[in-house]
């Protein structure tokens, strides 16, 4: 609230008229209340930052109402049409001071965003322009300056989005299986597979393979419901089984969102292998750089974690992964 707020007065610097002629505040009683209340704040801050005898249920009390009087402040100021160039500085002066942090914390302005920084440097530059501190008598960190642009600034682009999309996959596919393991899957294999019996054997004929198999193919059903009228009735029976098990596979999978989390999963693989492969094309000239490449092979090779590399040449390749990204 208070950003956007400030952003929408400073648009009124665009009239000229406000900008020319006009350099008295319209709310001089607003004025005058907030640099009491700016005061008692600078105090405060001035208090806290010295040993004192100050019982501490005091000192909160005092902030509580400081942080009170900063809201209302902000409240009263920022709900009125400014209509000087004294009146957007008290605007934007008084959504300073609910953002505070980003003038006065080191570790809040590191961490600042992007909107949070272009914010602050908003509130600075109206405030250079008619002479006026943001937070007089206060002490104030600056922004970091911005350090060069990376040598693999654009790999490192990616390899930040790659990471973004691995944890989305991630996160769709436990969707997905956690659905799965409400479906009884044990039941569905035994009556899916093809035991070393007269029944089953007689299944394999039809479908020109031999028993024991592991698993009926879905693609062969359609077959076995062609020719099961002409077999007889112990082969019939189990057809029947075999079509009735697929069909309660296929209302399962619809009425329990199993297709739509495989699709949305199917769906954030193929956007983590897009960046994978943009990534593996893409040369690196630092260790950062090589670093998101090795995350790469390793996601690559997730499904074979468990394989021991085979070979001088693979264990190095192994050691260097992990020597850049461990066990990340």
């Amino acid at each position: 609230m208070t950003i956007a707020s400030v952003a929408t007065a400073s648009a009124v610097i665009a009239s000229p008229s406000i900008a020319a002629t006009n350099d008295f505040c319209s709310w001089p009683d607003l004025a005058a209340r907030f640099e009491r209340y700016h005061a008692r704040w600078c105090r405060r801050r001035e208090l806290d930052e010295i040993e004192t005898e100050e019982d501490h249920e005091d000192i909160d009390t005092e902030w509580d109402e400081i942080i009170a009087e900063q809201g209302a402040l902000a409240r009263l100021i920022l709900d009125k049409r400014p209509e000087t160039m004294a009146d957007v500085v008290l605007q934007a002066r008084a959504t300073a001071a609910t953002n505070n942090e980003l003038w006065t914390d080191a570790f809040s302005i590191k961490h600042a965003d992007s909107g949070q920084i272009a914010f602050r440097r908003l509130v600075d530059r109206l405030c250079e322009f008619v002479g006026v501190e943001v937070f007089p008598d206060a002490t104030t960190a600056p922004i970091a300056v911005e350090s060069p642009t990376h040598p693999d600034h654009a790999l490192i682009e990616l390899g930040n989005a790659f990471d973004v999309a691995v944890i989305e996959d991630d996160a769709r596919w436990e969707i997905v299986y956690k659905i799965n393991d409400k479906f009884d899957w044990k039941r569905h294999l035994k009556i899916m597979r093809l035991e070393d019996n007269p029944v089953d054997r007689g299944i394999a004929r039809l479908l020109g393979i031999s028993a024991p198999c592991d698993f009926i193919s879905p693609g062969w059903i359609p077959k076995l419901e062609e020719l099961g009228p002409s077999c007889h009735a112990d082969l019939k029976k189990r057809i029947r089984q075999i079509s009735r098990e697929q069909v309660t596979l296929g209302l399962w999978r619809q009425q329990s969102g199993r297709i739509e989390a495989e699709e949305f999963a199917t769906a954030s693989a193929g956007v983590a292998h897009d960046l994978a492969k943009r990534i593996v094309a893409m040369p690196a000239s630092t260790i950062d750089g090589l670093r998101f490449k090795a995350k790469v092979f390793k996601w690559c090779r997730r499904s074979e974690a468990d394989e021991e590399p085979s070979g001088t040449d693979e264990v190095a390749i192994f050691s260097m992964v992990e020597d850049l990204v461990g066990e990340a």
